[in-house]
């Protein structure tokens, strides 16, 4: 509420400046104006259309819009202008995978997790885009990976088994929760 105030200033003084359009987007979106923030976001980019982070904010409101089909082509301009933004490639690979494009999904997820190994959301996301694409071989060392650091909770763990189970891979879903107290009778 108080940065409201400072970026309509900056924006009376600059109207030309798309990082103001951006903030007030960010502005926007915190505030679930979805609509409002679309619209200052494209603003931000008709202003400047190499900034990533507008592409970046633009298609995740679009994802809250439900339209995931002009968010991926937004992740995918941001992409192009910076090819190692970890946002952007986690949020490309979460919305592939929710429209079960699993294969796709692995491509972006698997850049964000070689940037950094040690994301739990981005290794997670990558494990579940594996077991979609049938790709028990590289989704077991990620799953192994976050129990050894603590980071599969039992949740994580029912969605992953889930996910086996759906992949035709039961005994590798039960074993997953089998361990698990709160899971196990599951």
């Amino acid at each position: 509420q108080s940065a409201e105030p400072l970026v309509e200033e900056i924006l009376q003084r600059a109207p030309q400046a798309s990082s103001a359009h951006n903030l007030l987007g960010l502005l926007r979106l915190g505030e679930g104006q979805f609509d409002q923030a679309r619209q200052a976001f494209a603003d931000a980019i008709r202003l400047n259309p190499d900034s990533t982070p507008a592409h970046v904010n633009l298609a995740n409101t679009l994802v809250r819009l439900k339209q995931d089909q002009a968010a991926i082509k937004e992740f995918e301009r941001a992409l192009e202008l910076r090819p190692d933004d970890k946002t952007a490639l986690f949020n490309l690979g979460l919305v592939l995978g929710r429209n079960a494009q699993f294969e796709p999904a692995t491509r972006p997820l698997r850049r964000a997790h070689a940037l950094d190994p040690a994301d739990a959301s981005v290794t997670v996301a990558l494990a579940s885009a594996e077991i979609g694409s049938h790709h028990p071989a590289q989704a077991e060392p990620l799953i192994r990976e976050l129990e050894r650091r603590g980071a599969l909770k039992s949740t994580i763990r029912t969605s992953l088994a889930m996910l086996w189970l759906e992949n035709g891979e039961a005994a590798k879903g039960a074993a997953l929760v089998s361990n698990d107290p709160e899971r196990a009778s599951d």
